[in-house]
C-alpha cells in the first residue's frame, strides 16, 4: 500500500507543481492586465503601476523591486513582507496600509502620505523621504540609517527601538513621537521640532540638534554624548538622568 501510494505521489507532484506556477502565472497577468487588485507573493519588479488603483490590494509578500509607483493608491493594502526596494513611491498614497516588516531600502518616497500606516520593522535604510508623512503610524523597531528625511512628519507617531541613526532630518516634525529606546546617533536634526517627544532611554551620540524645539520634550535616562544643542529651545524639558559627556550648547539645571 506504501510503495502504491509513494509511487502515484511521483506521478502527481510534478503536475501540481506546474499547475500551481501555471495559477500564479494566470494571477500576475491579471493584476498587471488590471483586471484584479491581488497579487500575494507574486514577482513584479520593475513593474509600471504608476497612478494605479490598488486600494486594499493584497500584494502580501510581493516582489515590487524598482517598480513604478508614482502617485499610485494604496490606502488600506496589504503590504506585509513585500519587497519594495529601489521602487518609486513618490507621491503615493499608503494611508493605513501594512507594510509590517516590509523592505523599502533605497525607496523614493517623496511626499508619500504613510499616516496611520503599520510600518513596524519596515526598512527604510537609505530611503529618500523628503516631506513624506508619518503622522500616528507604527513604526516600532523600523529601520532608517542613511535615509533623507528633511522636513518630514513623524507626528505622533510609535517609533519605539527605531533605528534612526546616520539619518539627515532638518526641518523634521517629531512632535508627541514615541521614541523610547530609539537610535538617533549620527544624525542631523537641525530645526527640527521634538515638542512633547518622549525620547527616553533613547541614544543619541554625535548628533546635530541645533536651533532644534525641544521643549516638553523627555529626555530620560538618554545618551546624548557629544551632540550639539546650540540655540536648541529646551524650555520644560525633561533631562533627568541624561549622560551629557562632550555635549555642546546644552545647559542643564544643577540637580
Amino acid at each position: 500500500m506504501n510503495s502504491r501510494f509513494l509511487a502515484v505521489l511521483v506521478i502527481l507532484l510534478p503536475a501540481m507543481a506546474t499547475g500551481a506556477s501555471a495559477q500564479s502565472e494566470a494571477q500576475r497577468d491579471a493584476f498587471l492586465a488590471g483586471t484584479s487588485s491581488d497579487c500575494p507573493g507574486c514577482d513584479l519588479k520593475g513593474a509600471v503601476l504608476t497612478y494605479r488603483d490598488l486600494s486594499n490590494a493584497n500584494l502580501e509578500g510581493a516582489d515590487l523591486s524598482g517598480a513604478r509607483l508614482h502617485r499610485a493608491i494604496l490606502a488600506g493594502a496589504n503590504l506585509k513582507g513585500a519587497t519594495l526596494s529601489g521602487a518609486n513611491l513618490n507621491l503615493a498614497d499608503l494611508r493605513k496600509a501594512d507594510l509590517s516588516s516590509a523592505s523599502l531600502t533605497g525607496s523614493l518616497l517623496y511626499e508619500a502620505n504613510l499616516t496611520t500606516a503599520n510600518l513596524a520593522g519596515a526598512s527604510f535604510e537609505k530611503a529618500k523621504i523628503q516631506h513624506a508623512k508619518f503622522g500616528a503610524s507604527n513604526l516600532s523597531s523600523a529601520k532608517f540609517g542613511g535615509a533623507d528625511a528633511t522636513e518630514a512628519s513623524f507626528m505622533g507617531a510609535n517609533m519605539q527601538g527605531a533605528d534612526l541613526s546616520d539619518v539627515y532630518a532638518p526641518a523634521a516634525d517629531l512632535r508627541q513621537a514615541r521614541l523610547q529606546g530609539a537610535d538617533l546617533s549620527e544624525s542631523t536634526f537641525f530645526q527640527a521640532t521634538f515638542v512633547g517627544a518622549d525620547l527616553s532611554g533613547a541614544t543619541a551620540r554625535n548628533s546635530d540638534f541645533r536651533q532644534s524645539r525641544l521643549n516638553r520634550a523627555k529626555f530620560t535616562g538618554a545618551d546624548l554624548s557629544a551632540s550639539k544643542f546650540a540655540q536648541a529651545w529646551i524650555e520644560k524639558a525633561d533631562f533627568e538622568n541624561v549622560v551629557v559627556t562632550g555635549t555642546t550648547g546644552l545647559t542643564l539645571p544643577k540637580q
